[in-house]
């Protein structure tokens, strides 16, 4: 049985790469025409308004779908319960976002905010009916289907964003592209996964599907707080330019972890929900994903924090400065995409064994040290130091998880150790390889060009070389007989 389902795991896995390939392709092409059309005021008002916006769409979600996924069972009066609790919640989340949107104007003085806010909230309303859809996909670990309607989203939204911005829509390309994704989603997981909805409510469900996602929802608002509350700060504190900037370094920092959160870390919550008896399977598994995340994340990101200067001006700025001030952050940010990488896969295998108390403890840690030190990060020293602060604050969850991951599974710190060594070791030296040579290299696309394809090949021979080529061995055998 165990068996099966990792073969199916990294089956899922392949599915949503070869969808996030697509997905990530779309996505870069469309962030960098809007880095190129608009200004960083632009991108204050947008990434504004979603903080707004996206807070009360999490709390519609009330955890509702994780508990329903790790519910032994779940049948039609399961799936009109889930659904029904999913609009009451969600009716008045979409409601206190209208009522609440001439709030915004508080901490964040500009003339269309208000309005902004009342269009992105039907996005609350929208994404209520995908819910039992998404549910019976990700119970029945079809992620081929879910990731063809992620596949599908991305597409709608950057395609949408292009339109819109080249028509001289300016932060409204943003705004309804967010629509756009949200809407394409609904119809094709409803297309995979065909749902009459009914409101029919069970109470003892009700009540199971409230206990459980309830935790779950406090640990996700939390993470919420944490990943937007620098933003709010930023913009409400320093004002739509300099968030702005922030939200380039923080958007490209943390891409290829929200990649990999997309490809691989969504798959692990129902995949461990079924082997949560199997301790010895579940360890196996988790230690490989390690392996795997340090190996695309460090590649990935300290790639990019090599070349970004170059990045910025030739891609983002299209041969102008205009988005410079975002490069020490987004140095700083690309650590922190690498770390959060490493970290979120732990919360997934603690939540499947019902320790979803100490993801929520981490998620508090780094909750009381980034609230008390963004405002005066950004207040004196500015977004250089948010970056530095966010960084660190996300870190102190070790100091949970890593006694949490011990208790649970007898996961030692040498074992984590040896996971991602490789590649901590292969990054070094391919930043150590740049910087040595970065000053005298100039701006431009070939430049740009040949040093990412130096940076890549300087770092696989040298991840091969720590793990003595096995590794890539063991993949070359997997491809050659995929039956295995």
């Amino acid at each position: 049985m165990s068996e099966h389902i990792f073969k199916q795991t990294f089956k899922n896995i392949s599915y949503n790469a070869l969808g996030k390939v697509l997905s990530f392709a779309f996505q870069s092409f469309a962030s960098v025409v809007l880095s190129r059309e608009l200004v960083a005021a632009d991108y204050g008002v947008a990434g504004f308004a979603m903080i707004w916006v996206t807070f009360m769409k999490s709390f519609s979600g009330f955890g509702i779908n994780k508990a329903a996924i790790r519910s032994q069972l779940f049948s039609e009066v399961a799936a009109d319960t889930a659904f029904t609790l999913r609009q009451i919640v969600g009716i008045i989340a979409f409601a206190v976002t209208i009522a609440g949107a001439e709030a915004a104007r508080l901490f964040f003085p500009h003339p269309a905010i208000a309005t902004v806010i009342r269009v992105l909230a039907w996005a609350i309303l929208i994404d209520n009916f995908s819910l039992v859809s998404t549910i019976y996909l990700e119970r029945e670990l079809r992620y081929g289907a879910l990731s063809t309607a992620e596949t599908a989203l991305t597409v709608a939204s950057s395609l949408t964003a292009v339109c819109l911005v080249y028509n001289g829509f300016t932060y409204w390309s943003i705004v309804y592209a967010y629509l756009a994704a949200n809407l394409t989603f609904v119809v094709v997981a409803f297309c995979f996964r065909p749902y009459r909805p009914r409101f029919r409510l069970d109470a003892g469900i009700a009540r199971e599907y409230l206990k459980y996602g309830s935790t779950v929802f406090l640990t996700g608002l939390l993470t919420f707080v944490l990943y937007n509350f620098d933003n709010f700060v930023i913009g409400a504190v320093a004002g739509a330019e300099r968030l702005g900037f922030y939200s380039i370094a923080f958007n490209w920092g943390a891409m290829v972890c929200s990649v990999m959160g997309a490809v691989v870390f969504g798959v692990l919550f129902p995949t461990f929900a079924r082997l949560q008896h199997d301790p010895a399977q579940m360890k196996t598994a988790y230690l490989k994903i390690l392996q795997l995340a340090a190996f695309v994340s460090v590649l990935c990101n300290i790639g990019l924090l090599c070349v970004g200067e170059n990045f910025l001006v030739t891609v983002l700025g299209k041969g102008a400065d205009k988005w410079l001030p975002s490069l020490v952050a987004l140095r700083i940010l690309c650590l922190y995409g690498v770390v959060r990488s490493l970290i979120e896969p732990a919360a997934s295998y603690l939540m499947a064994l019902n320790r979803a108390e100490a993801a929520l403890k981490a998620t508090m840690l780094v909750a009381a040290v980034e609230l008390s030190l963004v405002y005066p990060a950004v207040r004196f020293w500015g977004i250089e130091a948010v970056a530095t602060v966010v960084l660190f604050s996300f870190s102190c969850q070790l100091l949970v998880l890593l006694p949490a991951l011990r208790r649970a599974s007898g996961i030692l710190l040498h074992e984590l150790w040896r996971a991602v060594r490789p590649a901590v070791f292969a990054g070094t030296a391919m930043a150590g390889l740049y910087f040595s040579v970065a000053r005298y290299l100039p701006h431009g696309p070939f430049t740009l060009a040949v040093s990412i394809v130096l940076l890549t090949a300087a770092y696989l021979v040298a991840y091969g070389a720590l793990t003595g080529w096995q590794d890539y061995a063991r993949l070359l055998c997997q491809v050659q007989r995929p039956e295995a």
